[in-house]
Order: C-alpha cells, then sequence, then structure tokens
C-alpha cells in the first residue's frame, strides 16, 4: 500500500498515481501519466500526444516549433517542409515534384508549352514583378490559387531585346501583402517544356 502523500493526483482522470508514473506537458503545464506524452523530436520537450504535431515519419514536435507551409499557410512539423528549388520558399512535401522538389503548381503552369496570354492585363501582378525585375515589363500567362486562398503561382511572358527574344518566368504572390514571395524563377519554353535559366 502506497502511503497518499507519495500519491499524486493527475489530470484528465483525476486518478492519484505514484510521482514516478507522472510526467508534465511542456504545453499544457498538465501532470498526466506518462504513456501519454511523447518527445518532440526538436527540442526533447514532453508533451500530450494530443497536442503535438505529428509528422508523416511519426516524430512530434511541440505547436510552436512548427513552421509554415509558404503554399498554404498552414503550420507543419518542420521535417515535413522542404525547400522549393524554384521559389526557395519553405513548402509542405506534398506540394513537391519528387524530382528537384519544384512547387508542382507553378512548375505545371510554367511547363504548359501550350499555352500563351490572354491579352488582358492584371496590373497588380505586373506591377510586383516589375519592381522585382528592375522594370522589366511582363505578361500573366497563367496562374493557379493555392488550396487555402492564401497564395497564387504565377507564370508570366517577357520579352527582350525589343521583342526577339522571350523568357518566361513564374513567381509566388501573396495576395494580402500584394507582393511577390521567394525569388522569381526564370527560363524559356521549348517543344520539350520549361528548363530554368540564371
Amino acid at each position: 500500500m502506497v502511503d497518499r502523500p507519495l500519491r499524486r493526483q493527475i489530470h484528465l482522470t483525476g486518478k492519484h498515481v505514484l510521482p514516478s508514473q507522472c510526467g508534465r506537458c511542456s504545453v499544457t503545464n498538465k501532470t498526466v501519466l506518462k504513456k501519454l506524452l511523447v518527445s518532440s523530436s526538436i527540442s526533447q520537450a514532453f508533451v500530450l500526444a494530443d497536442v503535438a504535431v505529428r509528422a508523416s515519419s511519426g516524430k512530434f514536435c511541440l505547436p510552436a516549433e512548427c513552421q509554415s507551409c509558404a503554399w498554404t499557410g498552414q503550420r507543419f512539423h518542420p521535417d515535413d517542409l522542404k525547400n522549393c528549388t524554384l521559389t526557395g520558399l519553405l513548402v509542405h512535401s506534398e506540394f513537391l515534384t519528387k524530382q528537384n522538389s519544384r512547387l508542382r503548381p507553378l512548375f505545371e503552369i510554367l511547363n504548359d508549352v501550350n499555352r500563351s496570354a490572354d491579352g488582358k492585363d492584371y496590373p497588380i501582378l505586373e506591377g510586383a514583378l516589375a519592381q522585382r525585375m528592375d522594370g522589366m515589363k511582363a505578361k500573366i500567362v497563367s496562374g493557379a490559387t493555392s488550396p487555402t486562398k492564401t497564395a497564387l503561382a504565377v507564370c508570366a511572358e517577357v520579352k527582350l531585346l525589343l521583342g526577339l527574344k522571350t523568357k518566361h518566368v513564374g513567381f509566388i504572390f501573396s495576395p494580402h501583402s500584394r507582393k511577390i514571395v521567394g525569388k522569381v524563377a526564370q527560363g524559356k519554353c521549348t517543344k520539350q517544356g520549361w528548363f530554368e535559366i540564371n
């Protein structure tokens, strides 16, 4: 029989157990059974499994240790995010191509070699691009909206050498800030698809 002073009341169940069977959640500060806690793969802090954020690999982290996906704006375990090689932005791996880690929606519109500008003006997008490309004028060709509508992938056509040469660029635009986030990917379209150039 265990003396009552050696026992501790735990949250969630209200039962009294031995202190050695208890642990404290670093997020809620509640004392709970150790078996209900998981360890953060980043800080090794203990946290309730229900409060922790789980990576696709099964690892956990604290909510405060999550990072934002630039494409959806949602927060994820850092292990699930990778840099998009086109924009340099952190993006959830489900939205990246397996080869070269490119943001799939952006690469798909850049790679659509049969699409051309519709002739319409998109002053906000064109102005944001001109600001990033030393005043170079461009025509918007196509776009794709993120699932959360917090970002827009855009493909634009830029004329060089008095219109004799054409370059296709891709970028991510934030409707909230009305600015381009990350770098502008620059390339050219051929019959085989879009190829990045520096």
